[in-house]
């Protein structure tokens, strides 16, 4: 049941399929989703596989969001997209500053998942230098073919999944 003014609800997936999904405020996205009422939720086939058929050895969830202060400060204001102008971008929570530790993925000749999630209005485009890794599912759907790819498009509330094995160790 959807909340209300006056109740509050309960959201319950029943017999959810693997991938990866963003979720968001119902009620007024157009100003919730800028004050961070938004998430991620991923589900495996089975311990270690993403997908039926799709291995991994390690995963990393990379969640680009974004913030337009103007809209928080000194009160919440209507939303206007048309006007959106983000002040910070966001990975993980974070914004990158000079000396942001790199994360650790895994090890060579491993399959990592790179589970991509996009909660902001701004398309992304994270790029592998250096490599290929194959895009495997598309907001929570997996693709017949796996599709070998250097960069993936990330338009708001999308979700892509990817397949990386790196050759050798390395920051990438």
């Amino acid at each position: 049941t959807p909340p209300d003014a006056t109740t509050v609800g309960t959201y319950t997936w029943n017999a959810p399929r693997p991938g990866t999904f963003v979720y968001h405020s119902g009620s007024h996205p157009g100003l919730q989703v800028h004050m961070g009422l938004y998430g991620a939720v991923k589900m495996d086939a089975a311990a270690g596989e993403a997908y039926t058929g799709i291995s991994y050895e390690n995963e990393i969830i990379v969640f680009y969001s974004e913030v337009d202060a103007a809209l928080h400060d000194p009160a919440p204001a209507v939303a206007q997209p048309l006007n959106y102008k983000p002040s910070y971008f966001l990975v993980n929570g974070e914004p990158y500053t000079t000396g942001s530790a790199n994360w650790l993925a895994g090890a060579a000749g491993e399959n990592i998942l790179i589970r991509f999630v996009n909660a902001g209005l701004k398309s992304h485009v994270p790029m592998l230098r250096g490599g290929y890794w194959s895009v495997i599912a598309e907001d929570g759907n997996a693709y017949t073919y796996p599709k070998q790819q250097y960069n993936v498009f990330l338009p708001a509330m999308k979700t892509m999944d990817v397949i990386w094995t790196p050759s050798t160790a390395g920051v990438y």
